[in-house]
């Protein structure tokens, strides 16, 4: 009898360190091996002012503005200059009757949301950047569509804040728009305070999640939707976000590139901004440190530019390129 006792000791006790190694394998610390301070050149906007979105495809950069008549615009990522605008407001054929939102996507081509609520259009990359429409594809229903991805022509993805504090996963060639959903916290009454805020993207393999109010990333992975690590820093977890706009901020942004992920931090209280770089398993690669604020960026990988926009700066452009560094013993843009 004693010995039964013992065993179910020892059993007990083996679960709990195996569960606690379980824990401890996904919960790492979020520390940067290296640290490089960059310097963002400031570019003059001709054509366009109060930038909404931007992305890259195809060596252009593209920016959506709800400002402008036509509300999309080209631009060559070498020398930003302009090249293409289209995208026109109305309620015909082709034309955008709301605001244009671009979709990240792991495929080639540019996928651009505002058609109307229902329809994203799939635009291949012509001469000097102009968008030729190659197929549409319709959403089951409208939501709060935040931060719109797709994977392989198939998956369509969003963060469904403030809504819902959920990542939605709609099949979109199944006929019933079959769905799955991430929960990312508590919905609460005020969702622009909610601690567990924030923002995704995915690669199409593994999904990144940043919270604004918490100095913590996510990593899932996408098939399954489990929880693959946590990384955490150094933050005040007993005070909680409020509406007076004293909060301490951390992720604003992710952008998901075809083997990194880059996650922007800004704090202009703190006079932090940030760009941090993590492999898509959530390794952390590099912080750059920049000394100008974006609010939204995007990532040219292929010519190691990052390009960004600050709204209180409506008529010019940031960029910077990676300077070269070493990575698993080769020289890395990123």
């Amino acid at each position: 009898m004693q010995l039964n006792v013992n065993n179910s000791h020892k059993l007990l006790l083996a679960t709990i360190l195996g569960c606690s190694l379980s824990a401890c394998q996904q919960e790492q610390a979020l520390v940067f091996p290296e640290e490089i301070a960059v310097k963002a050149d400031t570019v003059t906007l001709h054509e366009i002012i109060s930038p909404d979105f931007l992305n890259c495809a195809n060596g252009y950069l593209y920016i959506a503005s709800e400002a402008s008549e036509e509300m999309l615009h080209a631009y060559r990522l070498d020398d930003l200059s302009h090249t293409w605008a289209g995208g026109k407001k109305g309620q015909g054929p082709d034309e955008f009757q709301i605001f244009p939102m671009f979709c990240n996507s792991n495929t080639k081509g540019l996928y651009v949301w505002g058609e109307n609520v229902l329809n994203i259009s799939k635009f291949k990359v012509g001469a000097k950047g102009a968008l030729e429409k190659e197929k549409q594809l319709t959403l089951p229903y409208y939501d709060s569509f935040n931060q719109m991805h797709i994977v392989h022509d198939s998956l369509f993805l969003y963060n469904a804040f403030p809504n819902d504090m959920a990542i939605r996963i709609i099949n979109l060639n199944d006929k019933n728009g079959k769905q799955r959903e991430l929960k990312t916290g508590k919905d609460t009454n005020e969702q622009f305070q909610n601690e567990d805020r924030g923002f995704m993207a995915t690669n199409g393999r593994t999904l990144f999640y940043g919270y604004m109010y918490k100095n913590r990333v996510d990593v899932y992975d996408l098939q399954s939707l489990k929880l693959k690590k946590r990384l955490e820093g150094a933050y005040n977890r007993h005070k909680e976000p409020t509406a007076d706009g004293e909060n301490e901020t951390y992720y604003t942004g992710i952008y998901a590139g075809e083997k990194h992920y880059y996650a922007l931090q800004n704090d202009p209280k703190q006079g932090k901004y940030m760009l941090d770089v993590f492999s898509e398993d959530g390794t952390p690669v590099v912080r750059y440190t920049m000394d100008k604020c974006m609010h939204i960026f995007t990532v040219d990988e292929k010519g190691g530019w990052v390009v960004g926009y600050n709204y209180t700066d409506e008529d010019h452009l940031l960029r910077f390129r990676f300077p070269n560094r070493q990575e698993d013993g080769e020289t890395s843009p990123i």
